[in-house]
């Protein structure tokens, strides 16, 4: 007769104590291998994100195209012709000039920031304005240490560089309308930039040269503009006509990894690094559930020769490496998350802002995490158990 798988208290006692133990030094791996990856694997995500937030937090922000007049063009701008030019070639959805002036703190304040066009496209996190009109603007959050979040909704009297002579220029102000503020620390148009509408930012840079709004667009120019097409099947074939009206083009996707030194290739090498300890943990974990079994291969045998089948075998073994594991495994994940988010505090930048991170995302792929983990002891059970089963009883109680 066939004996009925045993319960609880039964597994307790045939698995003797080194069940438990095995169970123990199982969980012991698992713990080990769920740290080290989830603890990589964060400051992966937390980075990558980093990115996507300091480029525009949206992939419009790569149908943009970079215009300026070629270095062999006679022209050292575009004019508003040649703008409106280039905003009927096919495919292209937006243009806004690329001009900045810089504004200073008239009261309230020792301050100095650069005023930037609005791009609709690349908005600052939180900003719900996508267009500016009239001396609306966008502030940082706080300007050499000065908070600029108690001016929004406010009129705010700014400073500026006025000419007067081809040589001399005097201090002016106007008011502008703070109508929203964005974390300091977002870094998509520059350090402290004000986001501005175009016209009050033509007539700031155009102050500063003496220079009418009408002589600053029709007949010196803007130094450059954004480009923004209707997709990413749009952006090749724009390139390729701006190129042959003799403008010099950089597309925003070939540049948008672009970061300095180390910092470019840090993504590269923790995902090179984890892939690595990801597949060593794998093997590991592997070969420590099929030692444990083999280890205790005579007990198994024991128990099959009392009458056990092999699917009461399975199940022992089974129940055996996976709770050990899981336990281990879901621990690790734990403290490998903590290690990892205090990792990717010390070494990702500050303009990334983690505080804006997606911890629903972060979450699911650390479960992924510890559902691959798992899986992995039930495949590793299941290879196991059937190397037992197939083992005639008898013999895995003399070898062992």
């Amino acid at each position: 007769m066939t004996a009925s798988f045993p319960g609880v208290s039964q597994w307790w006692r045939l698995s003797l104590r080194r069940g438990f133990s095995a169970a123990k030094r199982l969980g012991l791996t698992a713990f080990l291998a769920a740290l080290l990856i989830s603890a990589l694997a964060l400051p992966i995500l937390i980075f990558t994100q980093g990115v996507s937030e300091a480029s525009g937090g949206n992939q419009s922000q790569l149908n943009v195209i970079s215009v300026s007049p070629s270095p062999d063009s006679p022209d050292t701008g575009i004019p508003s012709a040649a703008v409106e030019e280039i905003r009927g070639v096919d495919g292209v959805a937006d243009v806004v000039i690329d001009l900045s002036a810089t504004i200073s703190a008239a009261e309230d304040g020792m301050w100095d920031a650069s005023a930037h066009v609005a791009r609709p496209w690349l908005m600052p996190p939180g900003v719900e304005t996508v267009k500016l009109t009239g001396n609306e603007v966008v502030m940082p959050s706080e300007l050499d240490g000065t908070d600029m979040t108690a001016f929004v909704g406010e009129d705010l009297r700014v400073g500026y560089t006025r000419a007067v002579s081809a040589d001399k220029g005097t201090l002016d102000e106007l008011v502008v309308r703070v109508v929203d503020t964005y974390p300091a620390t977002w870094t998509g148009y520059g350090p402290k930039a004000a986001l501005a509408s175009q016209d009050l930012v033509i007539e700031l840079y155009g102050a500063r040269y003496a220079l009418t709004k009408d002589e600053v667009m029709n007949r010196e120019g803007v130094p450059g503009v954004w480009v923004q097409t209707n997709g990413a099947d749009d952006v090749d074939p724009v390139l390729a006509t701006l190129t042959d009206m003799g403008y010099d083009v950089i597309a925003e996707r070939d540049r948008a990894g672009a970061l300095p030194g180390l910092l470019a290739a840090f993504p590269l090498v923790l995902t090179a690094v984890s892939v690595g300890m990801v597949a060593l943990l794998a093997t590991q974990i592997f070969q420590a559930v099929r030692s444990s079994i083999s280890g205790r291969a005579g007990e198994f045998g024991l128990l099959r020769m009392r009458g056990y089948g092999t699917a009461d075998i399975r199940k022992l073994i089974t129940l055996e490496v996976v709770s050990g594991v899981a336990g281990g495994a879901l621990i690790g994940v734990l403290v490998g998350s903590v290690a990892g988010w205090f990792l990717a505090g010390v070494v990702t930048p500050e303009e990334f802002g983690m505080a804006r991170m997606p911890i629903l995302a972060i979450s699911s792929c650390l479960l992924a995490l510890l559902a691959g983990i798992c899986l992995l002891a039930l495949l590793a059970a299941l290879v196991s158990s059937a190397r037992i089963n197939r083992e005639d009883p008898f013999l895995l109680v003399l070898r062992n």
